[in-house]
């Protein structure tokens, strides 16, 4: 068995099981959690599902910003298929970039107007992560709740965030600081490697000045659809969490909410496991009952949030990237049946004639 194949079954093992002990981990068991979520109706679940994909529609504009010339349609089929391949596999998002690279070749963009969209739009997500951390976090100090979390979580959290994301914009005004932070990066690369003893070389000293002038120059021309249409999806992932919350009977306010939403989207970006599972459910069920949540009901709740912003993009990522391979299939036999048949008539016709 390969190294490569291994991984991926230790790591698919280890997000199964931290997903599995989730309710065991604040407090509460699957029976509990089981029969809460049996309490959601059909109308519910319907407003839900709704609630999702308005928030999916909601992205699809900072996509189509990202590579103009994009169909709504085309952004959609790029956002899940891409999402059902990161799901599922260990550091699946090169897997889904790739997926989503022959897509867009495909419909005729071209592999350098690919790389501005993989860069804008992973800029745009990253920072929107950042920046709910920090309305998040920021809630809970501003209404006296940070001492809820378990220690100062809360103010490091801040702190670090505070650093990071100017640090972040700086990056993007000014080539110098991108290839300084490049430089840095490439250090600690190299000093990881050796810790390790497996030789890495990285060239972040290049690439992220690069990377810089491509988000800098497509930023240019699309931030106002993108910071809207960003701003748009994070919001509407906000209203389901709290949906999800009020369904099953939470009565938890806007700052728990906000909150939790902060610790799902931070962790997110830690790629432990195929789309953090296991991670995130356990850290937003832990920080909703510190806020106040019954232990049954913020894990009920946590899941069902993650069925549709995780679990649900895997299906329907897959049926809608297996219609596009079929296509993609049927059309490629179409081609060839159609150059066979003006081959054959050329072969029919007179010399003269041809």
């Amino acid at each position: 068995m390969s190294r490569r194949v291994l991984t991926s079954l230790l790591v698919g093992f280890a997000a199964v099981a931290a997903v599995v002990l989730v309710p065991l981990s604040v407090g509460t068991s699957w029976t509990a959690v089981t029969h809460s979520l049996d309490q959601v109706s059909g109308v519910e679940l319907a407003a839900l599902t709704a609630l999702w994909l308005s928030g999916l529609w909601a992205h699809s504009w900072v996509l189509t910003a990202s590579l103009p010339g994009l169909t709504r349609r085309r952004a959609l089929t790029l956002n899940l298929s891409g999402s059902a391949v990161a799901n599922v596999l260990p550091a699946g998002g090169a897997a889904g970039v790739g997926l989503n690279f022959a897509m867009v070749r495909s419909w005729g963009f071209s592999s350098g107007r690919f790389a501005t969209y993989t860069v804008v739009s992973n800029v745009a997500d990253v920072a929107a992560k950042l920046v709910v951390a920090v309305v998040g976090f920021g809630a809970l100090l501003l209404a006296g709740r940070s001492a809820q979390l378990p220690g100062t979580t809360v103010e490091v959290v801040v702190a670090g965030l505070l650093l990071v994301l100017p640090l972040f914009a700086l990056i993007l005004v000014s080539a110098r600081v991108a290839h300084a932070v490049g430089v840095q990066c490439d250090r600690l690369v190299r000093l990881a490697s050796a810790l390790v003893r497996a030789p890495r070389r990285t060239d972040l000293a290049r690439k992220l000045p690069a990377l810089r002038s491509t988000a800098v120059r497509a930023l240019a021309s699309a931030w106002q659809q993108i910071t809207l249409g960003m701003a748009a999806y994070v919001s509407l992932q906000g209203v389901l969490l709290w949906a999800c919350l009020h369904v099953l009977g939470s009565g938890l306010g806007t700052t728990a909410v906000l909150a939790a939403l902060a610790v799902d989207r931070l962790l997110t970006i830690l790629p432990l496991t195929p789309g953090g599972a296991g991670v995130v459910e356990a850290g937003s069920a832990a920080a909703l009952v510190a806020l106040g949540a019954l232990p049954v009901t913020a894990t009920a709740a946590v899941l069902l949030f993650r069925a549709f912003t995780f679990a649900m993009e895997i299906p329907v990522g897959g049926v809608v990237g297996g219609l596009w391979l079929l296509r993609r299939r049927q059309a490629r036999v179409a081609k060839a049946a159609h150059t066979d048949r003006r081959t054959a008539v050329a072969s029919l016709q007179p010399a003269g004639r041809r």
